[in-house]
């Protein structure tokens, strides 16, 4: 996704159509997050069409301990912010 885009505005400009082709491919949902502080916000998503899903829709906001989006961040952090 970060390959076809430039900057934060055209990621975010882009994410759609590709997000719905990996969501049709993988038959799960996904989205594009940011952290905002000690939270992520959904920018784009793409909903899976099977019968159990869990959905947050462009800005929703969660702690990022709450979310897969916002563990891949965490675990991603330098320890000492992870920690703060």
């Amino acid at each position: 996704l970060s390959q076809r885009a430039t900057g934060l505005a055209g990621l975010v400009e882009a994410a759609p159509a590709i997000l719905r082709r990996l969501t049709a491919e993988t038959e799960e949902s996904s989205s594009l997050n940011l952290r905002r502080g000690g939270e992520v916000e959904v920018v784009a998503g793409a909903n899976s069409a099977l019968p159990l899903l869990y959905a947050m829709r462009p800005g929703h906001r969660a702690p990022l301990y709450a979310v897969s989006g916002g563990k891949a961040m965490l675990a991603a952090l330098p320890q000492a912010e992870r920690e703060a």
